[in-house]
């Protein structure tokens, strides 16, 4: 599994962006384990029909299913996409080739939060161990 990070810009004061502002706040919010492709096209229909990972098919499929990918994704992330997308961005959609990649070769969860918050990869954060960052 690819590290992954999904980028969400948010504009929360309702201003346009070519209005010069100052941003007062950032909120960064990241989902571990979270996969693009759900993100960006809904529901995943090979695994909803494999018994190990989804038990109620039919169910799933029911509320969640739908034949145009916009559709599936907006009906499980509804928030995201009637929300977010429609007042901020989403970057990290690798069929519209909006690629968002960490840089380290680490595929777990500290090295790539410490790569988003300080911009550079650090082969010296390579646990998810707590670690004071060396350049902090």
């Amino acid at each position: 599994m690819k590290n992954l990070f999904i980028a969400f810009c948010c504009l929360l004061s309702g201003q346009s962006f070519s209005q010069k502002t100052k941003t007062e706040n950032l909120i960064i919010v990241t989902l571990d384990g979270m996969r693009w492709q759900e993100i960006f096209g809904g529901i995943d229909s090979q695994i909803v029909v494999n018994h190990k990972f989804t038990r109620d098919s039919a169910n799933v499929t029911g509320l969640f299913g739908a034949s145009e990918r916009n559709e599936r994704r907006k009906k499980l992330f509804p928030f995201l996409w009637e929300i977010v997308a429609e007042q901020g961005q989403l970057y990290g959609d690798r069929l519209n080739g909006s690629e968002v990649n960490n840089a380290n070769r680490y595929k777990f969860s500290y090295p790539g939060y410490n790569e988003i918050f300080t911009g550079y990869p650090d082969t010296n954060v390579n646990s998810n161990d707590k670690i004071k960052n060396q350049r902090a």
